[in-house]
């Protein structure tokens, strides 16, 4: 028994080792009239780019990867195309056109980007629009954009429908884990969950590593939990516990935010209206910010105006509110009840109204 043991042991580690192998790989490509440098990055790492010349509209990269990391060829930001290595021994990159080629599996990234670029130039059409609007605080202009989110909640629907679609109808592949890598913010706990299914092809792919995070950090602030005691200090320096606010029989909004974050700022004014609307009836708000610079966080307290309990341990990322809370980007919030249990986490705009007006109704 032990000497079958130990051969099916080897036999798991050659197989192991076999697929840590490096496989050489071509792309050939197409680039962008008058683009002469591109960059090329592994498994999502842009960080880590490196330039490669294009000369008359083409290109051509060489070189060994483990088998299924995904390559991507970039002109700039917003004109990047990836493919697949899988064995195949010449990969087709087209940047014009976004299509890709060489395999039957890189071609079935053919159908979402295209799916995708008719959804992005849906988003791209409305940009304008939400920019002109986004200054305008007349009520006229307070109802168009009211409606205009509308029009780009039902766009961002759209591209979170392609996505999962895309995911279900590849389980047997890889591919799905570089599209989740950059779309996984856009779901809610419950999908993003299912579609992180361990069973799937594409679960322990590397480019999986966010999207499990993610799903690690939003089940920590998921509604039926307790919440979690924090320790920091308010703006003169005294120590104060989140304790000291919660579980005395109101509701209690926890705000992570941060004086430098511009989302922060833009969404504050819903965050003060639900306080001037529901503080009266036993509402309370508790800022926690994720301020590394003590004269920064007053400054932007002041200079938004607000006027419930502040807290921070000034530590920037490290916040304790990072990891008791699984906050990864702010705005973030949790709602907890009078008893201290999270019944809401990142209510946005009207949403958060819309659950005061159900709480206080």
């Amino acid at each position: 028994m032990k000497k079958i043991l130990s051969m099916a042991l080897t036999a798991m580690m050659a197989v192991s080792c076999a697929e840590a192998q490096d496989v050489a790989f071509t792309v050939e490509g197409t680039a962008p009239q008058g683009v002469d440098t591109l960059y090329v990055f592994y498994n999502g790492q842009m960080n880590e780019a490196q330039p490669i010349a294009a000369k008359e509209g083409k290109f051509e990269v060489k070189g060994n990867q483990p088998a299924e990391t995904f390559i991507t060829v970039a002109a700039s930001n917003q004109l990047m195309v990836a493919a697949v290595i899988d064995g195949t021994k010449t990969i087709n990159i087209d940047l014009v056109n976004k299509k890709v080629g060489g395999s039957e599996l890189n071609e079935k990234l053919n159908t979402y980007y295209a799916k995708m670029s008719v959804i992005e130039k849906k988003m791209n059409d409305l940009a304008p629009e939400w920019q002109k609007l986004r200054g305008d605080k007349t009520e006229e202009g307070k109802t168009k954009m009211k409606a205009l989110e509308q029009k780009i909640d039902a766009v961002e629907a759209e591209q979170n429908a392609v996505i999962a679609a895309f995911c279900k109808e590849n389980k047997d592949n890889v591919l799905p884990a570089y599209i989740l890598s950059d779309s996984f913010y856009g779901f809610e706990f419950a999908k993003l969950k299912e579609l992180c299914n361990p069973s799937t092809a594409y679960y322990n792919h590397p480019m999986m590593r966010r999207p499990k995070m993610q799903i690690e950090s939003l089940a920590k602030r998921q509604p039926g939990i307790k919440y979690t005691d924090l320790n920091m200090q308010d703006m003169n320096g005294a120590k104060v516990k989140l304790s000291q606010f919660v579980g005395n029989g109101k509701y209690v909004l926890v705000d992570f935010w941060a004086s430098w974050c511009g989302p922060c700022r833009m969404e504050m004014p819903n965050v003060k209206k639900a306080y001037e609307m529901y503080h009266g009836k036993g509402f309370e708000v508790v800022g926690v910010s994720f301020d590394n610079k003590l004269e920064a966080w007053k400054k932007g307290v002041n200079d938004l105006g607000l006027a419930w309990p502040q807290m921070s341990d000034l530590k920037g990322w490290q916040c304790a509110a990072h990891d008791a809370y699984g906050v990864n980007s702010i705005p973030s919030n949790v709602l907890l009840d009078p008893n201290g249990v999270i019944v809401a986490c990142d209510l946005r705009a009207e949403d958060l109204l819309e659950k005061l007006a159900e709480i206080y109704k």
